[in-house]
């Protein structure tokens, strides 16, 4: 059975060395790809504001302070903060799903266009664009993390309050994978 299993790997191995050049397995040589891949994100960020609780809080006067629940006040102030960036971030998503959808119609119109025995060619190119693609986003979302975290630093809040965009960013990218692993399967009735 070994190597029944052995032979269909080489196989297989054969039919995409047969059908694409091994020196382009590694990189996007397509020109549309690249174009989409490589086009850069537009983020708004939020300006930085520091709070003028923070920035001076000697020139608050006794009379002008609220003795509430101060932890509850924090809480509120670094949650707006963090809230700011959602929107960013959701900025950011939408445009992801506007390149996956471009990545998705290139792929069908290529695959219709070409025979089916190039599938695992196709499938090779267009996989590697969209790691590009993750690795360009994964690096836009944490240069708008980090500037949340100095943001809260600035205003004297603890920076790890930003880890829940962190792990709502982590739930989008593996919920966005779900969608579209689900959307090829039905584009190319897999």
């Amino acid at each position: 059975m070994k190597k029944i299993i052995f032979v269909g790997f080489l196989f297989m191995c054969g039919v995409v060395f047969y059908y694409v050049d091994p020196m382009q397995l590694f990189s996007v040589a397509d020109d549309k790809l690249n174009e989409i891949v490589d086009d850069e994100f537009d983020l708004d960020t939020p300006e930085k504001e520091v709070s003028s609780q923070y920035q001076d809080p000697f020139q608050q006067t006794i009379q002008n302070r609220k003795f509430s629940d101060t932890a509850l006040d924090e809480e509120s102030t670094s949650q707006s903060i963090i809230n700011k960036y959602k929107g960013t971030l959701l900025d950011l998503k939408k445009q992801v799903e506007e390149k996956l959808n471009q990545l998705l119609e290139e792929a069908h119109q290529e695959y219709k266009q070409g025979d089916s025995a190039n599938l695992p060619g196709l499938y090779l190119k267009y996989n590697q664009a969209i790691q590009e693609l993750e690795h360009k986003t994964d690096e836009s979302f944490q240069e708008v993390y980090q500037q949340l975290q100095e943001e809260l630093k600035a205003n004297g809040y603890d920076p790890d309050k930003a880890e829940t965009v962190k792990e709502e960013y982590e739930q989008i990218k593996k919920e966005t994978r779900s969608v579209m692993t689900e959307r090829v399967m039905e584009k190319f009735e897999v």
